[in-house]
């Protein structure tokens, strides 16, 4: 069976922005956009230095509702530890992950906002806080919806679509996940 892959011309506006890991190695977060389709690369928080947590609590720095797709590259908090608090600013997009990965984000996300939450009553009891109450990056309840917005897992190397420019016909855009090693469910993204 023959097929004709059609892909973007010369002229296809594309552009990539980078919303984490830039000039620090923390808090994977990349926009994608193709001809109007948004593909948000991870979601990750940043850790590490107070000045880079900090970081947290600002705004996105993108339309989040605009978002069409997340792509996930692997589960740790560095990688998908914002998709909860981007639920806030209006993230309603399918994410997309291998099946590992599928089954850890659960686990990722709901110890991360226990953690949160566990740390926001102790700040409080102890008044150890500038927040007064003092408030959890994001909630169980948001990790939650967060996790309702999981596509069904895709196996390593097998394409799957995330629609087409501008809603027009090809060419379409599509990605592929590849074994990364990292940790179970980790994958190299190919767009």
């Amino acid at each position: 069976m023959s097929r004709t892959v059609r892909r973007l011309g010369p002229d296809a506006a594309v552009r990539l922005s980078f919303h984490g890991a830039a000039g620090t190695v923390t808090g994977s977060c990349h926009l994608l956009e193709v001809e109007g389709l948004r593909i948000l690369l991870d979601a990750g928080m940043f850790q590490g230095l107070k000045r880079l947590r900090l970081r947290n609590r600002e705004a996105p720095g993108f339309d989040v509702p605009a978002v069409d797709h997340v792509v996930v590259s692997h589960t740790h908090l560095d990688h998908v530890g914002r998709l909860p608090r981007l639920v806030r600013y209006g993230l309603r997009a399918p994410i997309h992950c291998t099946p590992a990965a599928h089954d850890l984000m659960e686990l990722t996300l709901l110890d991360a906002a226990h953690i949160q939450e566990e740390d926001a009553r102790y700040h409080a009891r102890k008044r150890s806080s500038r927040h007064k109450p003092p408030r959890p990056l994001y909630t169980t309840d948001d990790a939650r919806r967060a996790l309702g917005l999981r596509a069904a897992p895709h196996r390593y190397g097998t394409w799957f679509d995330l629609g087409t420019p501008d809603g027009g016909g090809a060419p379409r855009v599509r990605a592929r996940f590849h074994q990364s090693g990292h940790l179970l469910g980790a994958a190299f993204v190919e767009l």
